[in-house]
């Protein structure tokens, strides 16, 4: 193959509107990375828990609440939650979901709201009272320390219309003189066992600068704290428990306890959320009503939003965030008119193709022009990269001239350029939300593909991508080399780069691909381009 061949093939597959784009993309996410936590050299930080016996059997043990959210199953071995069922959120099998589980005899540490003491930590707690409120369901459990000086009320609230869990907790002396309590709160992870890998990170929103830092557990984990935090995390992929308030001055730090992850509740019959949060918090020493608020739910930004909008903040949506989250909104109140996830990305789709109509035609008009310009024109062009072939700078320059020339931009020009930067923009934001919304996680589609936030397991989407790849470049003209590069090798890149996407994903490319078929028909015998 020549040298002049191979310059066309290379001008053809990599123009510079595309080149630029990937710079754009690459640059942003070089010098704005995720956050990742900072980690400090801390002060002892007690993560160990000394608790008292306890002897009920398991039948004399549980406390069964219903909201028309979730089923909850609260332990009184520790007024702790310990079962949490989603009832509408359906996982494999259509069986609804469920992220929070009976810890084993000696996992006291995992249990969701555990109140810790620096001395022994009572266990044996009492339900008070259960009543059915308008806003939720309201439960009161109590205990004594083991001294008798201190009587200790923890109060639920689990909300009817949002997946807020509100606690206070009541420290009441029991005698005039009596020792100080250093109480601490676990908040366990999430833990959703029917995903193979269900990584549980912790992230907090620190109270100073209001900073969020994701993945706080890292190699120093055991060194890391946090001061007076304005919202500590537990998540995983979909789901997240987090504490979004609490009375000022309660919880002085915060910091993490790796626990027994997914790999090890396979081996035994033990729970563990794989990470902890504790919250460290002030000294008791008199009469004292302080109050928690928690968010124990979804990654949804509708729900998250009804408690408090911060809570988006801890969404894995890349750079975008912003355009992603208004993408989610999007699409689930689209759900709620069409009733399927797949069909919702296909109208989303098609939504911001036509908000984009005028440029994406204007653009592959200017494109379509370069082409015939360089078509009726090879030879001269060909003349000028000869003559030039040595230095590329005036190469380059002599071949702007001529399109100039003759008035036409090349490959496009801006135009090119913005309609990739938008293309690129969209598929890196879609991606992000397919990859990480729980609303496509086992959401059917059509026939065969029951989840859209899994691959296509018949590899009949990748196809039709790679079907529209081929209608898309079958005007190239181009010989050897170029011909077995564009027309074999890259299809196959393309099937095999298409299985691992989601379905979601991929619904979106194809959709993206037949519509760029309407745009050529439209430019074709709406707007053709005379040269």
């Amino acid at each position: 193959m020549s040298q002049s061949k191979i310059s066309i093939f290379l001008e053809s597959v990599f123009s510079w509107p595309v080149l630029l784009s990937l710079l754009f993309m690459l640059g942003f996410q070089w010098f704005f990375p995720s956050n990742t936590a900072k980690d400090v050299i801390a002060p002892f930080l007690n993560r160990d828990v000394v608790c008292e016996p306890f002897k009920r059997t398991d039948e004399e043990n549980q406390v069964w609440v219903e909201t028309p959210l979730c089923e909850y199953v609260f332990s009184l071995e520790g007024a702790i939650l310990v079962d949490q069922v989603y009832k509408k959120h359906l996982g494999k099998d259509g069986q609804p979901l469920k992220t929070v589980y009976e810890h084993g005899q000696f996992e006291k540490d995992q249990g969701l709201f555990l109140l810790a003491l620096e001395e022994k930590t009572p266990l044996n707690y009492k339900l008070v009272s259960q009543n059915d409120l308008i806003s939720g369901v309201e439960l009161v459990f109590s205990t004594e320390t083991s001294n008798k000086e201190w009587r200790i009320f923890k109060k639920f609230h689990l909300s009817n219309t949002s997946y807020s869990i509100d606690l206070s907790i009541l420290f009441e002396p029991l005698k005039n003189e009596v020792q100080p309590l250093s109480p601490r709160v676990f908040v366990s992870g999430p833990l959703l066992a029917e995903l193979e890998k269900d990584k549980v990170e912790g992230a907090v929103i620190r109270g100073d600068d209001q900073r969020l830092e994701k993945n706080v557990s890292g190699k120093n984990e055991l060194l890391a704290y946090w001061d007076a935090p304005r919202i500590v995390a537990v998540e995983d992929k979909y789901f997240i428990h987090a504490l979004i308030e609490y009375s000022p001055g309660f919880v002085n730090r915060a910091f993490f306890k790796r626990v027994a992850g997914l790999g090890e509740l396979k081996k035994k019959d033990v729970t563990g959320s794989g990470l902890v949060a504790i919250l460290e918090c002030a000294k008791v020493t008199e009469k004292a009503d302080v109050k928690l608020s928690l968010y124990v739910g979804p990654k949804s930004v509708a729900e998250m939003e009804k408690v408090d909008s911060k809570l988006t903040s801890f969404l894995s949506l890349g750079f975008f965030s912003w355009l992603a989250k208004f993408f989610l909104w999007l699409m689930e109140l689209l759900y709620e008119y069409v009733g399927n996830y797949g069909l919702v990305i296909i109208v989303l789709t098609v939504m911001v193709k036509l908000l984009f109509l005028p440029l994406f035609i204007f653009s592959k008009r200017e494109a379509l022009k370069a082409s015939m310009l360089e078509a009726r024109y090879s030879l001269e062009l060909q003349a000028i990269k000869q003559k030039f072939k040595d230095d590329f700078v005036s190469r380059e320059a002599e071949i702007s001239k001529f399109y100039d020339a003759h008035g036409v931009a090349r490959n496009g020009g801006a135009w090119g350029l913005v309609s990739n930067l938008i293309f690129f923009l969209i598929f890196s934001t879609f991606s992000a939300i397919m990859n990480n919304s729980l609303a496509l996680y086992h959401a059917p589609f059509v026939l065969w593909i029951k989840n859209l936030g899994a691959p296509d397991p018949l590899y009949i989407l990748p196809l039709l991508l790679v079907a529209g790849f081929v209608y898309h470049q079958r005007s190239m003209k181009l010989f050897g080399a170029g011909m077995v590069i564009m027309k074999i090798v890259l299809p196959v890149v393309f099937f095999f780069v298409g299985i691992n996407f989601s379905a979601g994903v991929l619904i979106y490319l194809a959709t993206n691909s037949l519509l760029m078929i309407v745009d050529e028909l439209l430019v074709k015998y709406l707007f053709p381009v005379v040269i």
